[in-house]
């Protein structure tokens, strides 16, 4: 697990320890950034104000999924002989 904020290496403090951490931090040895564990799971979310632009991001990954779709249709087609690039109007 690397810093989301820079890539950095964490470094790891235990506060309730079973037989997994349940509570603790992970503190960047680059930027010193800490991510609260909370259950079990490493919050690794930027702070609040990071938010939109993490929206954003979210967006741009799901548009760029869909477009993928959309291009393996189109090669598919092609590569059935069904779509002829040529004919395509620009």
């Amino acid at each position: 697990i690397r810093s989301p904020s820079c890539g950095g290496k964490f470094k790891l403090e235990v506060c309730i320890e079973d037989f997994e951490i349940e509570e603790g931090e992970l503190i960047c040895k680059s930027c010193s950034n800490k991510y609260k564990i909370h259950a079990g799971i490493p919050i690794l979310l930027d702070k609040m104000d990071n938010m939109d632009l993490k929206r954003k991001e979210i967006e741009g990954w799901k548009k760029r999924r869909e477009m993928k779709k959309i291009l393996q249709l189109y090669w598919l087609l092609f590569k059935g002989g069904i779509l002829n690039i040529h004919a395509i109007k620009r």
